[in-house]
C-alpha cells in the first residue's frame, strides 16, 4: 500500500512500505514484530538505500516506477514528505499481450495494466483498425494508478493482418525529484487478424500504425 499522500507521516511506517510494501502495517500482533524487526531506522537510509547511516535493516533502493515528484531523491538534504505518494512493491506490467480475432472481428479480452498508485499512463500507438474503448488513447489525458484497456477489432475482407496496441508508462528517473522530467517505458498487446473470405494470403507483417 502506498504511502499516503498527504498529513504527518511516520518513519516507522515508510520502512515498513520499504521493507513489508505495506505503509498501514498493524501494530499488534504478527506486525508489532514486523515492525521491531526493522530495528534502528535512519532517513537517509530510507532515501538512499543500505544501512551504512546506522540502520537495524539494509534498505532497498527507491523504486523508479514511481514518479520523480513521489519519490525521494536521493540527494541531501532528506525529508519524509519526499515520501509522499510513494510505493515501493509495484512494476508495470499489461496482461492479455497477445490476442487473435478471425475476420469479423470483435472485442478483445481486457487487459489489466498495473502501475504506482498515483502513476500515469496512457495507450500511445494503435492499427488504424483498432478501436480503443477503454485506457485512454494518447498523451493529453492520461490514466492514473491500475486499469485496463478494452478495445475493438474491425472486420477485416482482406489480407491477415496484424499490429501492436503500445501502452506507454510515466516513471521516474535514478535521482530525480520535484522539478526533474520523468521517463517512460511501454508494454505491448500484440493483435492478430485472420484475412477476410477469399482473400489472399497473409503477408509478411506491418498493419502497425499510429
Amino acid at each position: 500500500m502506498a504511502v499516503p499522500s498527504s498529513g504527518s507521516l511516520s518513519m516507522q511506517d515508510i520502512a515498513c512500505e520499504k521493507v513489508y510494501d505495506n505503509y498501514v502495517l498493524p501494530t499488534d500482533g504478527f506486525g508489532a514484530g514486523q515492525r521491531a524487526a526493522i530495528g534502528t531506522i535512519s532517513l537517509t537510509d530510507l532515501s538512499t538505500s543500505g544501512n551504512s547511516n546506522g540502520s537495524g535493516t539494509s534498505f532497498e533502493i527507491n523504486n523508479i516506477t514511481n514518479l520523480n515528484a513521489n519519490k525521494p531523491n536521493g540527494l541531501t538534504s532528506h525529508n519524509m514528505s519526499e515520501f509522499y505518494k510513494y510505493e515501493h512493491g509495484v512494476s508495470v506490467a499489461v496482461s492479455n499481450g497477445a490476442q487473435s480475432f478471425s475476420s469479423s472481428g470483435g472485442t478483445g479480452t481486457a487487459s489489466a495494466v498495473t502501475h504506482a498508485k498515483h502513476s500515469t499512463w496512457y495507450v500511445s500507438n494503435k492499427p488504424t483498425w483498432v478501436t480503443i474503448n477503454s485506457g485512454n488513447f494518447g498523451s493529453s489525458n492520461k490514466d492514473t494508478g491500475d486499469g485496463s484497456v478494452t478495445f475493438t477489432v474491425a472486420s477485416n475482407s482482406s489480407s491477415a493482418r496484424s499490429g501492436t496496441i503500445v501502452v506507454t508508462f510515466d516513471v521516474g528517473t535514478t535521482n530525480g525529484g520535484v522539478g526533474t522530467s520523468n521517463s517512460t517505458t511501454t508494454r505491448s498487446i500484440g493483435v492478430t487478424q485472420s484475412s477476410g473470405s477469399g482473400g489472399p494470403p497473409p503477408p509478411g507483417g506491418g498493419g502497425n500504425k499510429p
